[in-house]
C-alpha cells in the first residue's frame, strides 16, 4: 500500500514539474521571432510568401525583396520542408491572417515524406493539421507528447527558437562561400539531382494548393533555384519542367543556371546571402515587368 501510495506522489510530483516546465516553454515558444512561431502566434499579413525547403531558405531574401518592393514579405522555407507540410504550413497561415498577393515556392520541395516534422511537434497545441501528422506517421512520439507536455519541446528546432527569442530568422542564409579549389576538385555531374520524373503524390498536395489559393486570389509562382554548373543535369532539369508546366500550366522561374559565379555558392546546391540577393533581385524584376502596379 505504502510502494503504491508512494508512487502515485511521484507521478503527482512529475505532472506538477512537467505542467510548469511546459508552460514556460510554451510561453518562450510564443515570443520567438523565428518563423513558424511568429506564423502560429504573430498577426503578418504579408503581401508576398516565399516557401520551400533548404534551398528556398538560402536562395529567397525575404528582407531585401520587402526592402526592394515595398511590399511586407516573409520566408517560410525550412531545410529538408516537404510539399505536405509546406500545404500546412500554408493552410494554418490563411486561417490567421488575409491572402497574400503572390506565394513563391522552390519546387524542390514537391517530394515526398514528412522530413522534419518531429521538428515542428510543439506547435501540435495550436495545429490540428500537425497534430494529426504527428499521431499518424510517430504515434510514440504523439502520446509521449500527451503524457508529458515538455515532452513537445524535445527537439533541435526549439533550441534555434529560443536562440531567435529577440533575432528575427529572416536574414537565415549561408554564410560559406566555396573557393576555386572546392569548384576545381568537382566532378562533372558529382551528385547531381536526378529529376526524372514528377512525384505523383506530391503532384497532387501542390495541384490541391493551387485550386484552393486561386479562389483567394492568390497568384503561385513556382521557382527553381541554382545549381552549380558542374552538379547540374540540364536535361533532366528541363524534363521535369516541362512536365511540371504541362501538368500545372503554371510557369517555373528557371533560375537553375542563373548563377555562374562560384563565390555566390554556399555548396554544390545552395546559393548563399551574395547569390540570395541575386536571385531575389531577379524574381523582383521579373515581377515588375509582369505587373508593374504590383
Amino acid at each position: 500500500m505504502g510502494l503504491v501510495k508512494n508512487l502515485f506522489k511521484l507521478i503527482i510530483i512529475f505532472l506538477v514539474i512537467d505542467s510548469i516546465i511546459s508552460y514556460t516553454l510554451f510561453e518562450l515558444l510564443k515570443i520567438s521571432k523565428i518563423r513558424y512561431s511568429r506564423l502560429y502566434y504573430e498577426q503578418i499579413n504579408a503581401d508576398v510568401i516565399f516557401i520551400g525547403n533548404s534551398k528556398g531558405r538560402n536562395s529567397f531574401d525575404a528582407p531585401y525583396f520587402e526592402r526592394l518592393s515595398g511590399k511586407k514579405s516573409i520566408n517560410f522555407s525550412y531545410n529538408a520542408l516537404p510539399i505536405s507540410l509546406a500545404k500546412i504550413f500554408l493552410d494554418d497561415y490563411l486561417e490567421r491572417n488575409q491572402s497574400p498577393k503572390i506565394i513563391f515556392i522552390e519546387v524542390n520541395c514537391i517530394a515526398e515524406g514528412h522530413y522534419g516534422l518531429l521538428n515542428f511537434k510543439q506547435y501540435m497545441l495550436s495545429s490540428n493539421s500537425l497534430k494529426k501528422m504527428v499521431k499518424k506517421n510517430y504515434p510514440l512520439h504523439y502520446y509521449a507528447s500527451i503524457i508529458s507536455k515538455s515532452y513537445l519541446f524535445n527537439s533541435e528546432y526549439f533550441i534555434r527558437t529560443l536562440y531567435h527569442i529577440t533575432k528575427n530568422d529572416q536574414s537565415w542564409t549561408n554564410r560559406f562561400r566555396i573557393n576555386n579549389e572546392y569548384y576545381n576538385n568537382l566532378k562533372k555531374n558529382e551528385d547531381t539531382f536526378l529529376f526524372n520524373k514528377v512525384d505523383e503524390s506530391s503532384m497532387k498536395i501542390f495541384s490541391d494548393m493551387i485550386q484552393k489559393y486561386k479562389t483567394q486570389g492568390i497568384t503561385i509562382i513556382p521557382v527553381f533555384a541554382p545549381i552549380i554548373d558542374k552538379c547540374r543535369n540540364d536535361d533532366n532539369i528541363n524534363d521535369y519542367i516541362e512536365d511540371f508546366e504541362s501538368r500545372t500550366k503554371l510557369k517555373i522561374l528557371n533560375y537553375s543556371k542563373a548563377v555562374n559565379d562560384i563565390s555566390m555558392f554556399a555548396d554544390i546546391f545552395h546559393t548563399n546571402e551574395k547569390g540570395a540577393i541575386y536571385i531575389t533581385k531577379k524574381i523582383y524584376d521579373f515581377i515588375k515587368l509582369n505587373n508593374p502596379t504590383f
